[in-house]
């Protein structure tokens, strides 16, 4: 593991400040439920206070964070969207802005292991790694039900179509 940016003062600052941040924020989101349940004993109750603690961010998301790249678009322009945007995942579009897939950090993490095993230093396209078999939801979607399914299904990523055209994503 290489730690060399840590050797600087101002990287350091940022990335203890990053910590205490993303650790601040853990901490809020367990104390909001578990006061939740301890108020109402209501796992609905308790899913309700959750999702409408991500609803900030899936608003931003939804109005300017359409994180999308092309299919015939190179697997290391996601990557550095991913990283960028700090998302788990980018939208993969056609030319005509249709959603043809979801490419995940898994998926990206796959392309480069096929690429380090084949000794190939082209890693490929965004279209070939992408699941293409994806959830999605209309713009007009109930936000507590679209919420609600992805947490059944583990989901961290939906696509929001609107006749069939990329307008958002919803992310928590």
């Amino acid at each position: 593991m290489n730690l060399t940016a840590l050797r600087s003062p101002s990287y350091r600052r940022y990335f203890i400040g990053s910590a205490a941040a993303v650790n601040g924020l853990w901490i809020l989101r367990v104390v909001i439920t578990w006061l939740a349940w301890e108020n109402s004993l209501s796992a609905t109750f308790v899913g309700l206070i959750a999702a409408l603690t991500m609803l900030p961010t899936m608003i931003i998301d939804m109005l300017h964070n359409q994180v999308k790249i092309h299919a015939n678009e190179d697997v290391f322009d996601a990557i550095h969207l991913i990283i960028e945007h700090r998302v788990s995942g980018v939208c993969v579009v056609d030319e005509q802005e249709m959603l043809v897939g979801v490419l995940s950090e898994m998926d990206c993490l796959g392309a480069i292991l096929a690429a380090t095993y084949n000794e190939n230093g082209d890693v490929g396209k965004a279209g070939e790694y992408m699941s293409a078999n994806v959830d999605v939801c209309d713009i007009h979607a109930d936000l507590v039900d679209v919420a609600d399914d992805m947490l059944k299904k583990g989901h961290r990523r939906r696509p929001v179509l609107d006749h069939g055209r990329l307008v958002g994503q919803i992310t928590c």
